[in-house]
Parts: structure tokens; sequence; C-alpha cells
């Protein structure tokens, strides 16, 4: 009778993560990281605030849809925009964009001059901000590696977007807990540092110029036209985006946890911080175990039970 061997760790740590062997990847991963921890701690402290500024679970939503509204219209437009030009000169612009709307926030809440409309205003930019920052975040890991090692690369690159939401509402709970709330946005404005230092000795592989032209020569109604068609034909991306555009739309109910902490649980930032990390473990442990184990090990029907309990 033939044994059946069950490799639990079917990837040792050597060869788990390849994609670091480039050594162009390997700095913007430490500098990424570094950045997705300020800007961990930037959200939770602005949600905070607007609770703090309103009162009202009704404006903290306002808040967060107005950060998500521009995604929602225009990141087809953002994706075609990108393409067409430099991926790290768009991404070093939106960055230095992102710090400066950063700092705003930090002067205007340390001066206590911060009302609503001013914290709406500046939620929707950010909002702006994100929408070229997502496209041109991930359109750059592209040209950081090899092809054989893209799967890999985007896989540590979520990793790091989920250690970042687990670290981040941490720091940012206790920071408003035991400091001043405009530290996290000032700290957060720090954070762009190292990325700005990497960014600027990072240098992009050469592009042909003949498929260069063409994407610049192509208008965005085109390029979005060609996105859809391209989405259109692989039925598994497909699926996909339906299942995460579900599971965003529900998930994004969680802005609304700070008013149940302070008014009907009765606790302050660092509890919520404590919460609002709670979620980015979950899913930093659920990256290291899609690391590990092949695609096949989870089969689509543990997936429609797993969204399901969701």
């Amino acid at each position: 009778m033939k044994q059946l061997r069950v490799n639990l760790f079917p990837k040792t740590p050597a060869n788990l993560f390849p994609a670091l062997k480039h050594t162009n990847f390997r700095f913007f991963v430490i500098s990424q990281l570094i950045s997705l921890i300020g800007t961990g701690i930037q959200n939770l402290a602005l949600i905070w605030l607007a609770l703090t500024i309103t009162d009202s679970p009704f404006w903290v939503g306002v808040i967060c849809i107005g950060q998500f509204l521009p995604l929602l219209f225009l990141s087809f437009h953002a994706g075609s925009i990108v393409d067409r030009f430099s991926k790290t000169k768009v991404f070093l612009l939106v960055q230095v964009f992102t710090m400066s709307l950063t700092v705003i926030l930090g002067i205007t809440t340390c001066l206590e001059i911060i009302n609503f409309w001013e914290l709406l205003a500046i939620a929707c930019l950010l909002g702006l901000a994100n929408t070229f920052d997502l496209p041109a975040r991930q359109s750059l890991i592209a040209e950081l590696v090899d092809s054989e090692d893209l799967a890999n690369a985007v896989s540590i690159n979520s990793m790091i977007f989920n250690i970042a939401r687990l670290t981040g509402p941490c720091i940012a709970g206790l920071i408003i807990s035991y400091l001043e709330i405009e530290l996290c946005f000032f700290l957060n404005a720090l954070s762009f540092i190292p990325l700005f230092i990497v960014l600027g000795f990072l240098r992009e592989p050469e592009q042909d110029p003949k498929r260069s032209l063409s994407r610049r020569e192509m208008s965005l109604g085109s390029g979005i036209k060609a996105g859809f068609q391209y989405v259109k034909q692989a039925k598994s991306l497909s699926i996909g985006l339906i299942l995460l555009a579900g599971v965003n739309f529900f998930g994004l109910l969680y802005m609304l946890l700070p008013f149940y902490m302070d008014n009907i649980f009765f606790a302050g930032a660092g509890e919520f911080g404590i919460i609002f990390a709670v979620n980015g473990f979950g899913a930093c442990l659920d990256s290291v175990i899609a690391s590990f184990y092949p695609k096949k090990f989870f089969p689509p029907l543990i997936l429609l039970v797993l969204l399901t309990v969701f």
C-alpha cells in the first residue's frame, strides 16, 4: 500500500521570497513598508478626528465616502493615464502630493482650526491621490522584478500592506491615547522620506519605443475599453473582481467602528486601534498561508464558504 505523505510546508524560507533577490525591489519593499505603516497610522487618526469634530456616525461615513469616491469613478481613467508615463515619476509625484496633504492636515489639527468641510476636502484629495497611487504602485512593481518572480513580488507587496494594517492602527491608538492626534499626521509625513530616497535611486528598465509611443497616442477611452476587454476574456479575473467588489463594499462598514466604540462600548482610541489592527492581522496571516501553499489548496467551494462567513 502506497503511503501518502503531506508536506505541510512546501516552501522553505530560502525560496519563499525569490523576488527579494532583486536589489531595487528589496529596497522598495523596505521603504514602502515604512510608508504604509505611516498611512495606517493616519487612516485611523483621520477617522477618529472626524468623530471628534462631528460626533455623528453619518458625517463620519461622509468623510469615508469622500475618500473612496475618486477611486470609484476615476480609477479607470487613472490607470490609463499612468500607463502613458514613467511609473517612477508618476508614483513619486503622487507621494509628494499625498505628503503635502498630510502636513496640511497635521498643521491645521495642531492649530485647532480644521473643521468638517476642510477635513472632507482633504479626505477627497487623499482619495484622488490614492486613485493614481494604486495603479502606479502595482505597475512599478512589475518593472522591478523579472516576469518569473512577478507573482511572488505581488504576494510580498500584499503581505507588507497587511503588516502595515496590523501595526499602523496600534501605533495610532497609542499616540492618540497618550499624546496628541496631530502627531499621527506628522509621523506619516516623515514616513515618506525613505520612499523618496529609494525612488530617487531607482532606474527604470528601457521600454520599447514603439510600445511606449502607441500607449501615449491611445485615447483614454480606448485604453479603458482595452482593459474591459481583457477582463472580459479572462473569466477567472472577472469573477475575482466581482468578489472583491462585494468584499470591499461590506468590509468598509468597519469605518463606522469608532462611533460604536465611543458611544456604545465607551472605549477610547487605544481600544479602537486594537480592533482596527485585528482586521490587518487576519489579512496578514492569509498572505503568509497563500505564500506557503499552492492555489489548488483553496478550491472554489472553500473560498465561497469563507466569503459567506465574511
